[in-house]
């Protein structure tokens, strides 16, 4: 990839990252009209687990018939951090937008001695549906489901020959989930679980390694499934 390209590259990430933010201030500006008594303001922790492994294979260092190594590595998990609101729609709906970042890095091992990664981090903006189920006045249950307009930047897969990078397209992103919440003030604490669906397309517009859409065909429709344990702490506007 020459200079004039990753220029390119670094430009359409940033121009990602900045519509993120602007979107992301939408749903403060558009619930601010709304009675304090109907929102709620939170910051989520989520710890994925992925059930997604690939085959990610590199002419980086091939043997002499040109044969490519190959690298295997989950790319589902990672560290989530989030922030959002929520809004009362009735009785016990509300509405949740937030904006995440995700942190992915799968650490692979190489002849028993070199330990490389492969680095899939990602953007979320979203919303999610949510219905509270009363237990008592400290505890209930939640069920939630929602989609997110996931940007991700590019996967970086590091290996002793060099690192690759590989842009994939932004798509649209699915996920649902449950948790126990226990109110104490204005304060929530929370702790769940919530499954991810994510799928996205590869990104023809860019100079990949040679030979990689033969080798590594898996990787133009890649598919992402993982489970978060994740951590919430709201707060009730009241």
């Amino acid at each position: 990839m020459n200079n004039y390209d990753k220029h390119n590259y670094r430009t359409t990430g940033m121009k990602r990252v900045l519509h993120i933010i602007l979107f992301s201030l939408i749903p403060l500006v558009g619930f601010s009209q709304f009675d304090t008594k109907e929102l709620y303001i939170y910051s989520r922790l989520g710890f994925g687990v992925g059930f997604t492994d690939i085959n990610y294979r590199t002419v980086l260092g091939g043997n002499e018939q040109g044969t490519p190594r190959s690298v295997k590595a989950n790319i589902g998990g990672g560290l989530t951090t989030e922030m959002g609101l929520g809004l009362k729609m009735f009785n016990n709906v509300y509405l949740e937008p937030f904006v995440s970042y995700m942190f992915s890095t799968s650490k692979y091992t190489n002849v028993g001695t070199q330990v490389y990664k492969v680095s899939t981090n990602r953007f979320n903006i979203g919303i999610s549906g949510k219905y509270f189920v009363h237990i008592n006045s400290e505890m209930n249950l939640e069920l939630y489901g929602g989609t997110s307009y996931r940007v991700p930047q590019d996967m970086v897969v590091e290996t002793e020959f060099g690192d690759e990078n590989v842009t994939f397209n932004s798509n649209v992103g699915l996920h649902g989930g449950f948790g126990t919440n226990y109110q104490k003030g204005n304060f929530v604490l929370n702790a769940g679980l919530r499954y991810r669906f994510e799928s996205y397309q590869l990104n023809s517009d860019q100079d990949l390694p040679m030979q990689f859409e033969q080798i590594n065909p898996e990787l133009t429709d890649l598919k992402i499934r993982g489970v978060d344990i994740v951590f919430s702490v709201m707060y009730n506007f009241q």
